[in-house]
């Protein structure tokens, strides 16, 4: 999927300039500065398992109006199971981002994939044998997985007509987790949230 997803930004830092005279705000200068930024979403692991989900975003490889974007975030988020477990996760994602400026000005596509280490805790009290023969109940230290994923998902960039540097979107997630009793365990998650781009200080606006 990492192969995918850089093909796609190769692809698209090589599309032909031949299908109309550049705008005046195409040009190197006129390139957006806010390709920093700040990502929160509501996460949730199999639709019905309420969490959330913060990213740092970077843009750091694109083109000069952000049509075509190289996308790094890394991430940290918590979602509970209830009445099963709750998970605390960190990792990062990689990703490619489309905007369209012409036909559907502000319309944003992005596909990413990424890692996390995730550490999952027992929703209630954790019990076990004494050496006397007693159940007695010990502290849940949790238990550490590793949690590979791939989403994809569609926003609107408000910035393209003229408004804040604003972002909502909408992403699907298909996520694994191992080990889990001994196997890999899959599912889904939803994301419904917002970026908001600045820029940094000492850069010009």
């Amino acid at each position: 999927m990492l192969a995918l997803l850089l093909a796609l930004l190769l692809a698209g830092a090589a599309e032909p300039a031949q299908a109309a005279p550049a705008e005046p705000d195409a040009t190197p200068d006129a390139a957006p500065d806010e390709t920093v930024g700040l990502s929160v979403a509501y996460y949730g692991e199999t639709f019905t398992h309420p969490g959330l989900v913060a990213a740092a975003v970077f843009m750091p490889v694109h083109d000069a109006r952000l049509r075509h974007a190289l996308v790094v975030a890394p991430e940290l988020g918590w979602y509970i199971h209830p009445h099963n477990h709750q998970a605390v996760f960190a990792g990062a994602q990689l990703g490619y981002r489309f905007r369209a400026d012409r036909r559907a000005p502000g319309f944003v596509f992005q596909l990413q994939a990424g890692v996390a280490y995730q550490h999952t805790f027992v929703a209630g009290p954790v019990y076990t044998l004494a050496e006397d023969g007693a159940v007695v109940e010990q502290r849940d230290r949790g238990r550490a997985t590793v949690k590979p994923s791939g989403a994809f998902g569609f926003g609107y960039d408000l910035s393209a007509r003229g408004s804040i540097p604003l972002e909502p979107f909408i992403r699907v997630e298909a996520h694994g987790r191992y080990p889990f009793n001994g196997y890999a365990l899959f599912g889904f998650a939803a994301q419904v949230g917002a970026i908001y781009r600045f820029t940094l200080p000492g850069r010009r606006r």
